[in-house]
């Protein structure tokens, strides 16, 4: 009994590395597709191993339904799908975006793994930004404000190349953090996290910028407007100034033209185009509303049932609208359950910033403007192109973003430590709260 004991408690202290374990092999994932299996299996293990030490295999969550019934739909769509070989791979990411999410809620259950988390994630987007002069196939022919010589300077080395839409849409959901709570917590933190975090977001907005995507654009348009109107209550003036000129423009551009503006580009032919593309999906979800018809094979299904009218054959792999393809992928019961998880952490994030607001900890509403910002650039960016979905590699990186807004509804304390930069006065608080 007593060496039954020893091995739960061997076990329990093992499962405190399950965030770093997990992760480490969600990123090898990324990097390296044939590895999915594996971080699967790893991360199950520790579901195990936490129902043999800790007598449950996960903590219970208010999105525990609607995950289920995703992930049931992503199943599915392995039975309907056509191409399995295809559609095999884009369930497993989607399937290690969840166990990511997870890790994420049951190791985070201290402010100081918080700060971990949050640290690990925006290194993540500033290292995906550092190194797109050399897996990003730069666009030179749009918005030439910026000259083609500097692209020039740029050259994907790396074979498995990126789209800059690509690089733009996962860029943008990490960026609102970092730049979040400097707007908010610059006077909490030290001048160590304030420069990391400068960095950081100076970095991706560069980045972001060069991609040239203006879906993009709009959803980080739409996230600093946020931040003004919720860190500055006064400047809601300024944003209704600018509305105004914004549809003073319209008038005189033309709607028709300021949306071609918007729309256009060298794939899509701008609004007429993505119309040509939008039509389909809507055409797969009329006839396959229940399974959807199965993860990654929208270009065969389009190009043999639902031919364009613009486009080539072997042109147009998605919907370019992530809630129509999580729809075309698994059906209107999974594009339900998607929203319901979406919908509820936006509801969390915004709790996560009243709490701060009313205890007066504003590094804490910094974090919850942060993950509502990245929500919203989520469902902005969403609206013309699909590239965090299961099919992009780095889809897992949204639902570790879920698995912080929930870890800090759970933790229920003030999360004033970012970075291990504190101030003194907080720093005897913890310590008094340790004694």
């Amino acid at each position: 009994m007593i060496r039954f004991d020893k091995l739960r408690s061997l076990i329990s202290s093992f499962l405190d590395f399950e965030f770093w374990i997990v992760g480490s092999a969600v990123l090898i994932s990324v990097i390296w597709t044939d590895f999915l299996p594996a971080a699967i299996l790893i991360a199950l293990a520790f579901w195990f191993l936490r129902g043999f030490s800790r007598g449950h295999l996960s903590i219970r969550t208010p999105m525990d339904l609607s995950i289920g019934l995703l992930c049931f739909m992503v199943f599915c769509s392995l039975v309907v799908t056509s191409l399995p070989e295809t559609t095999l791979p884009q369930v497993y990411r989607v399937v290690s975006g969840v166990l990511l999410f997870y890790s994420v809620v049951n190791w985070t259950n201290s402010i100081q793994r918080l700060s971990h988390v949050i640290f690990i994630i925006i290194l993540a987007g500033l290292l995906i930004a550092l190194i797109s002069p050399l897996n990003v196939t730069w666009s030179t022919s749009k918005l030439l404000f910026i000259p083609r010589a500097f692209y020039e300077r740029f050259n994907a080395i790396l074979s498995d190349t990126v789209h800059p839409n690509v690089m733009g849409g996962n860029l943008i959901l990490v960026l609102p953090l970092p730049l979040s709570i400097l707007v908010f917590g610059w006077k909490q933190i030290r001048w160590r996290a304030r420069f990391y975090l400068g960095f950081s977001v100076l970095v991706m907005v560069i980045v972001i910028l060069l991609t040239k995507s203006r879906g993009t654009w709009i959803a980080l348009t739409a996230v600093v407007i946020m931040i003004i109107l919720l860190r500055w209550r006064i400047n809601w003036i300024l944003i209704i100034l600018g509305t105004g000129i914004l549809f003073v423009s319209i008038f005189l551009i033309g709607f028709t033209d300021f949306i071609e503006i918007l729309t256009a580009n060298d794939a899509l032919i701008g609004i007429e185009g993505r119309i040509d593309i939008w039509s389909r999906a809507v055409f797969m979800i009329q006839d396959f509303p229940i399974t959807g018809i199965g993860f990654g094979i929208f270009m065969d299904i389009a190009d043999n049932l639902y031919r364009f009218f613009l486009f080539p054959a072997g042109k147009i792999v998605h919907a370019h609208n992530l809630f129509l393809q999580i729809a075309v992928d698994v059906g209107l019961p999974g594009l339900i359950a998607w929203l319901a998880i979406f919908l509820s952490f936006c509801w969390i994030n915004w709790k996560i910033f009243r709490h701060g607001a009313n205890q007066g900890n504003s590094l804490e509403s910094g974090l919850g403007v942060g993950l509502l910002g990245s929500s919203l650039a989520l469902a902005v960016h969403g609206l013309t192109d699909a590239v965090t979905w299961g099919f992009i590699r780095t889809a897992p990186m949204v639902w570790a973003l879920w698995g912080v807004s929930l870890a800090i509804y759970f933790v229920g304390q003030n999360p004033t430590i970012l970075m291990g930069s504190i101030s003194r006065s907080n720093d005897r608080f913890l310590q008094e709260q340790e004694n």
